[in-house]
């Protein structure tokens, strides 16, 4: 492969992980695909290449998973919020606060 089609194929391998960042999704590929979710694991991971029919067919899966999502530019899909967190009191910050009181 030349770099130009290295550099379109890791593209689309970039778009199927923003696309599988959901529960659930990949299965649901590999299901779409007519393959286990280990071959498309090894598909996405760069183990093995895929055939370009199962080429096409990501490229189609994708294109519709990022279709569904409303007012979002072409690439990005729905990925679950990242987990917030409090930030932890130094010892020192929860003295003070005592003495405040």
């Amino acid at each position: 492969m030349t770099r130009r089609q290295l550099e379109k194929v890791y593209a689309l391998v970039r778009r199927i992980e923003k696309a599988t960042a959901q529960r659930g999704k990949k299965t649901e590929l590999a299901t779409f695909l007519g393959t286990s979710p280990q071959g498309l694991n090894d598909w996405l991971s760069g183990r093995c290449e895929p055939g370009g029919e199962v080429t096409l067919l990501m490229l189609e899966w994708v294109t519709a998973e990022e279709a569904k999502q409303p007012n979002k530019k072409r690439g990005s899909a729905l990925t679950p919020p990242r987990r917030k967190t409090r930030k932890l009191k130094s010892h020192y910050e929860k003295s003070s606060q005592v003495r405040k009181r």
